[in-house]
């Protein structure tokens, strides 16, 4: 009689609404019969969800299905539980509450695995996940939307799956992923991404040649994946194209990386283009990392110019000065053969 009187209170006198609840719980709670305290139970999460309680209604469902688990308002608990949760786990995920949506997540999975749920939801779980740094599991969801999903869906799932993998060093899966994203969407919108990733692993992993091959078509014009290609070309002493790669950029004063600076140099001496080389060595002899090899090719240089006392001046210095091994016995060798060249002149 009591749950009556606050059904016809609840539905007849809108105001009663937020008292209701406290009705329904102690109905919840206190009911003798069992199927008085499920549907003041139910009622209670109803009561909520249509005041806008929505963590509250989720709390009281949950609970219901843990409580009455057998009870002939099961359907109608879930059905109101599924209304609710994508919502609810967006606005946790929207305010960078990634613990809680995935806890969220986890305490209904059931309802993920049977689709109830539309499970591009589990896209946002994954990204909570990577945020979060539990890679594994930010996989397991990966791969799972790319085994469930419409191939249409699918594709925009590949990049952060590779990102993911690559990351966490699976460079052989990164080329599997990689090679049946491209079979699939030979025009993908996310093709030079994933071509730089690939690159990256194969890299990555010694696999030098495989990236080599994958560069011998035209090159995007992106500029992570030129640089990636230059350091490659550079490591296979192909310096002519580390030299068109990198000369754009330079010329329009946007390399801020000493490394890439110093592959370019590099490059320019090998090519026998001294005067480029020169200015670059001088931007980065300030580098200790490249300091030593800056100043020996500077040396080399000056020798080459005629200036032999600059030589000499920048060698001395490498071999008292000097932190790497390498160029101070080379500075060492090239002074002791200035010197003894200087005695049959």
């Amino acid at each position: 009689a009591a749950l009556k009187k606050t059904d016809v209170r609840y539905l007849s006198q809108p105001s009663f609404r937020k008292a209701s609840i406290n009705y329904y719980h102690r109905l919840a709670e206190e009911g003798l019969e069992r199927t008085v305290a499920e549907e003041a139970a139910l009622k209670e999460a109803i009561a909520h969800f249509e005041l806008g309680n929505t963590s509250q209604s989720i709390d009281l469902l949950m609970e219901f299905l843990r409580n009455f688990h057998q009870s002939p308002l099961k359907s109608s608990a879930q059905a109101l539980l599924i209304e609710q949760l994508p919502g609810q786990i967006e606005k946790l995920l929207k305010n960078d509450n990634y613990v809680d949506a995935i806890v969220l997540a986890k305490q209904n999975r059931e309802f993920f695995v049977n689709n109830w749920i539309d499970i591009s939801l589990l896209a946002l779980l994954a990204k909570a996940y990577h945020e979060l740094g539990i890679y594994n599991e930010a996989r397991k969801l990966y791969l799972f939307l790319l085994n469930t999903s419409n191939p249409e869906e699918q594709e925009k799932y590949y990049l952060p799956l590779l990102t993911l993998l690559h990351a966490q060093g699976y460079y052989d899966l990164v080329e599997d992923y990689a090679t049946q994203y491209n079979y699939n969407y030979p025009a993908g919108e996310e093709k030079n991404q994933i071509l730089r990733i690939r690159l990256q692993s194969l890299a990555a992993s010694g696999k030098k040649h495989q990236a080599l091959e994958l560069l011998s078509k035209d090159i995007p014009n992106i500029r992570e994946i030129e640089e990636i290609a230059a350091l490659l070309f550079f490591n296979d002493k192909q310096f002519t194209k580390v030299v068109s790669l990198l000369s754009p950029y330079y010329l329009e004063n946007q390399i801020a990386s000493d490394d890439l600076l110093h592959l370019l140099a590099e490059s320019f001496f090998q090519n026998n283009q001294m005067s480029k080389a020169e200015q670059l060595y001088r931007d980065i002899q300030h580098n200790e990392k490249f300091s030593d090899q800056a100043s020996y090719r500077l040396a080399m240089i000056a020798r080459d110019n005629g200036d032999r006392e600059m030589s000499l001046k920048l060698l001395r210095e490498i071999v008292e000065e000097g932190k790497d091994p390498l160029w101070k016995k080379l500075a060492q060798k090239d002074l002791e053969f200035q010197k003894l060249a200087s005695q049959f002149k």
